[in-house]
């Protein structure tokens, strides 16, 4: 049985990005939270979990904060907790931002960042 899961979001960070290292290798994941509004119901809001990983999460915790908007390319995943609750992110392959980053040095309002990235990748 063939199976697909692909998703896409433009949102708004709700709040700054937290990163953090895990397990003995020591992989950086960056993780923040975007609001995602209806374009039919403007009352209507979605609020996605975003985790990244390695490279991708080293460039959105450097140059992503509270308010900016990005384009996120991911897959959904859900886990299950502890207490039987569940908790569902997207596990974004590529983050585009739209908005203008941290640094002032940029040329350009719009980074698009694959989990491909390279640390020697020049902005």
């Amino acid at each position: 049985m063939a199976a697909f899961n692909k998703s896409i979001f433009v949102g708004n960070l709700c709040s700054d990005p937290t990163s953090k290292e895990l397990g003995e290798k020591g992989t950086l994941k960056c993780s923040f939270r975007i609001a995602v509004n209806n374009p039919r119901n403007e009352e209507e809001v979605l609020y996605m979990n975003v985790a990244t990983w390695s490279g991708l999460a080293e460039v959105c915790s450097k140059y992503l904060q509270k308010g900016s908007s990005v384009l996120v390319e991911g897959r959904i995943r859900q886990s299950k907790m502890d207490n039987d609750s569940y908790w569902t992110e997207v596990v974004a392959d590529t983050v585009q931002f739209l908005s203008k980053t941290k640094t002032k040095d940029s040329d350009s309002n719009e980074i698009e960042v694959t989990e491909d990235i390279k640390k020697d990748v020049a902005f």
